[in-house]
């Protein structure tokens, strides 16, 4: 009993007496209350070893002590009212708190049971092959506000038979206009978006999920690869001869959704919401899905030029006129389409060779594209989704188009390959065939749905995916 009579009060303590003792209304009663308070901390020790929860026991028993040198005519302060309810409800707190960690702690002992006894069922040594389901890489929310002009603030200013005039000074010509078919197509989502999802049969490695979609998701960039005269005024009459001649062309074979001429000028040749034959074998990814064949799912934009590596931004190859009315023009499509930065890419980066599993078919843009002057990422940097998701490869051939240089995004997806083979404990050389194996499954699935689809639109039938 000598020791605690000795034993200096803790200070949190100390700090709750001298603040509740404001609550008395003469110094008598304050002195009173702070030798009984006192005396009161050595009585009920018990206090002290509530650690966490000492706080609310220190209030609890000054509060306590309060009360009886309260007046008894007066209504007691609200402070004094609340920490004696607070102190009354604290069982079901607990009992709240326990609960839901048990929860908790049971929903997660499950998940990791489950997730070992799957391990478990796979062999290397065996022939089954596990389907797995690749998250979508987790990435903060991608603003879909472009740099000084938020996605609010385009908007169409003047609409004539010969122009679109937007606000953000893009001036579209839509002289050459044309309609071909409208948009449909499958993108194959990562995660299912309807109950009962159906993905095609035979796929080995890689589940994904058919969605029919007709919005535009891209953008998809070009070289018309076309002969070129010298950039000067000496040579007008032939620019412009040149520039008409392959607007004829390009309307006649349906190859692009808009033209950005010399002189950057922008002409929309197929219509938006229509398609046009300008990606051929191709294959790109976003966080949600991935697309095969990009012609029906990105909007096709060609710079007249010649594209080879190394190119340099000047009027003799891609003028900064054209950079300019690029961004203008990508402004616009991102802003009336809600296309993600992601999506926003090149005709080299995208284009494959379904047979050899080749990357680079067409190499227009395979390298040097003006990414930051268009004020968007640099694909170049991002993993090369045909090679992370399907194990394309490379060549000799594709090595010395691009100067020797490959772009740092080939580096990344093959290190992520070789690290999902590492995972899963298979050689690296079978992961690939597998992967390659699932594309072809795919391809060949939109091939056949393409077909089914025209077939039942040409007499008059409810969609096949809206069925599904």
């Amino acid at each position: 009993m000598r020791n605690q009579l000795t034993e200096q009060p803790d200070p949190a303590y100390l700090k709750l007496v001298e603040d509740y003792s404001q609550f008395l209304p003469s110094p008598a009663q304050r002195l009173r209350f702070l030798r009984s308070a006192l005396e009161r901390y050595h009585r009920n020790p018990v206090a002290e070893r509530l650690w966490l929860l000492r706080q609310l026991a220190f209030r609890k028993t000054v509060i306590e002590e309060l009360v009886q040198h309260l007046p008894s005519s007066g209504p007691r302060p609200i402070g004094v009212r609340f920490i004696y309810w607070l102190y009354r409800i604290r069982y079901p707190v607990y009992f709240t708190a326990v609960l839901l960690l048990v929860v908790v702690t049971a929903v997660t002992m499950r998940w990791v049971g489950q997730r070992l006894v799957e391990l478990a069922t796979f062999s290397p040594a065996t022939p089954t092959v596990v389907v797995i389901e690749r998250p979508a890489e987790i990435t903060k929310p991608e603003s879909t506000d472009l740099p000084g002009y938020p996605s609010a603030k385009i908007w169409l200013v003047e609409r004539t038979g010969e122009y679109e005039q937007y606000s953000n000074g893009c001036r579209i010509l839509t002289e050459y206009e044309i309609f071909t078919e409208r948009r449909e197509y499958y993108a194959f989502r990562r995660s299912p978006t309807k109950k009962n999802p159906r993905f095609p049969v035979g796929v080995q490695r890689l589940k994904l999920y058919p969605e029919r979609m007709q919005r535009p998701v891209g953008i998809l960039y070009h070289v018309t690869q076309s002969d070129l005269v010298p950039f000067t005024s000496k040579f007008n009459y032939s620019l412009r001869r040149h520039t008409k001649a392959l607007l004829e062309y390009i309307r006649q074979e349906k190859l692009y959704n808009y033209l950005i001429d010399r002189f950057g000028r922008i002409y929309r040749i197929v219509r938006d919401e229509d398609y046009a034959n300008h990606a051929g074998n191709s294959l790109w990814a976003d966080s949600d899905a991935i697309y095969i064949n990009l012609n029906q799912s990105f909007i096709g934009v060609a710079f007249e030029g010649w594209w080879e590596a190394g190119v340099k931004v000047n009027p003799d190859e891609i003028s900064p006129a054209q950079i300019h009315a690029a961004k203008m023009l990508t402004e616009v499509l991102r802003s009336k389409f809600n296309i993600s930065d992601t999506n926003c890419v090149t005709h080299g980066l995208v284009s494959v060779n379904p047979t050899s599993y080749l990357i680079g078919h067409h190499m227009d843009w395979a390298t040097d594209f003006p990414f930051k002057e268009l004020g968007l990422k640099d694909k170049y940097l991002e993993p090369t989704p045909s090679i992370s998701e399907f194990a394309f490869g490379y060549d000799k051939a594709f090595r010395e188009a691009v100067g020797n240089k490959l772009w740092p995004g080939i580096a990344l997806a093959e290190a992520r390959l070789k690290a999902e083979a590492a995972d899963l404990k298979i050689p690296l050389g079978e992961l690939k065939r597998q992967l390659q194996h699932d594309f072809a499954v795919y391809r060949q699935w939109q091939k056949d749905m393409r077909g089914q689809d025209n077939d039942e639109s040409a007499e008059g039938q409810k969609p096949h995916s809206e069925q599904d």
